[in-house]
């Protein structure tokens, strides 16, 4: 992960705790205050694919960029 990445989910817990500079929204694909209904709903599974959407275009993707991308994300668990 980069130093931007790192600083970006940081500033993001910031603001959902209400003592970051921002202000805190959820982001498709990246984060989501999920009530404890919804948590509820789901089984308890905190997994970032149940409280997450992931909202790029598979379509517009080739396989080689699918796969880097597949790599990358499971690279960083």
């Amino acid at each position: 992960m980069s130093d931007e990445d790192i600083q970006k989910i940081a500033d993001t817990y910031h603001n959902w705790r209400g003592d970051g500079d921002g202000e805190y929204a959820d982001v498709p694909g990246f984060c989501k205050a999920a009530s404890l209904d919804e948590i509820r709903k789901n089984g308890y599974v905190l997994t970032p694919s149940k409280a997450t959407i992931w909202c790029f275009p598979y379509e517009a993707m080739s396989i080689f960029q699918y796969h880097k991308y597949y790599i990358d994300y499971h690279g960083i668990l």
